[in-house]
């Protein structure tokens, strides 16, 4: 467990950020975990953006049933295939990312979406 003079150290040393050469500030650097999930999603497109052609030849390759939707135990597993682990709530914080209607799957329009709409200066 860390001392609260530690904790607190690091703290002020994220928020005072600064290019070395520069001395202009950056603002405040992540601190906590609440820059991991967007974090993890921007990786997960670039991964599938970089592994498929387009978001339609990427659909297919997830629907292992033919379907025309994927649930979340295809999305797991295509992306393991792709070299991607996801915890379950990992998974679970994609398919809620992805599945704008709430109907428990992602359709290729869902999946367009993700796949065009993305932001990667930003967060969405």
């Amino acid at each position: 467990m860390l001392s609260s003079f530690v904790q607190s150290y690091l703290h002020s040393f994220c928020l005072e950020d600064k290019y070395p050469n520069k001395g202009e500030f950056l603002g405040p650097s992540p601190f906590g975990d609440k820059w991991c999930r967007p974090n993890k999603l921007r990786r997960i497109r670039v991964k599938l953006t970089n592994t498929f052609p387009s978001a339609e030849y990427c659909f297919k390759k997830l629907d292992q049933d033919g379907g025309g939707s994927v649930d979340r135990k295809e999305m797991v597993i295509g992306l393991f295939a792709l070299g991607v682990w996801l915890h379950p709530s990992e998974s679970a914080a994609l398919m809620e990312q992805l599945d704008s209607d709430g109907g428990g799957e992602i359709e290729l329009e869902e999946l367009k979406e993700f796949w065009d709409s993305y932001i990667f200066d930003g967060w969405k």
